[in-house]
């Protein structure tokens, strides 16, 4: 779950919406809290090399920022989430659109100040237009899945988030006419750290139902000291 949405129930929803037999016709979605950030403040007028120390010193980026610039992790996600309904997704089928102008990034590499005149233009290109830039990952049923930039207009929901939020319209059989929304924060130690407690308390509490129904036929020395071992921290 944190791998896709730091502490937002993204998969747990997919995954629900499969149990139920609801069939996916859509996934569309802002999966990085970091780039959803960085738009963020690039639209209120900061610089692209400033937003990026801003974000990096605060723990909204990985270690080498260009992690997340490059759109592979959100990629990553994208295909983690259409295969909770069972497509069979891979990450070399996924088309990415790199933020950073190729060019550019073979002269200038990760000289973060050569792209400010680049992403300045782009934003004020947008905005000339009525309209918001946002990184985006789209799977539709029977086209081919894509990662890159997208112009949205200003009352789209993919406009109105709060910096770092992550926002997932699923559309399904289900939910053609009305996607299905899950919004909230998607980057930052905190609520990327709950995600990860969460996370581990569920594999605590499904080791231990297994453990469980291991020992109920039979009793074996090994298994009940491990199901007391981690029983307590299931409980927590």
């Amino acid at each position: 779950e944190t791998t896709v949405g730091a502490g937002l129930p993204i998969i747990e929803t997919a995954q629900s919406l499969a149990d139920t037999g609801d069939h996916v016709l859509g996934i569309e979605g802002i999966l990085s809290g970091t780039l959803s950030y960085l738009f963020s403040l690039l639209e209120s007028g900061v610089r692209f090399s400033e937003c990026i120390e801003y974000l990096a010193a605060n723990g909204f980026t990985e270690p080498d920022p260009f992690t997340d610039l490059s759109g592979a992790d959100v990629a990553r996600k994208i295909c983690i989430l259409a295969r909770q309904f069972g497509v069979p997704l891979e990450l070399s089928e996924i088309g990415i659109t790199p933020i950073l102008p190729a060019a550019e990034w073979q002269r200038s590499g990760r000289q973060w100040t050569a792209y400010d005149e680049y992403f300045s233009d782009l934003v004020q290109d947008a905005r000339s237009q009525g309209k918001s830039l946002r990184h985006v990952a789209r799977y539709a049923k029977g086209e081919p899945c894509i990662v890159g930039l997208s112009l949205f207009p200003q009352d789209h929901p993919f406009t109105k988030l709060n910096p770092a939020d992550n926002v997932v319209q699923f559309r399904t059989e289900r939910y053609s006419s009305n996607p299905l929304i899950v919004r909230g924060p998607g980057a930052g130690p905190s609520v990327t750290a709950a995600g990860l407690q969460a996370d581990l308390i569920k594999v605590c509490r499904e080791l231990r139902s297994r453990v469980q129904k291991r020992t109920r036929n039979t009793w074996q020395p090994g298994f009940n000291a491990f199901s007391a071992r981690i029983g307590p921290i299931a409980r927590a």
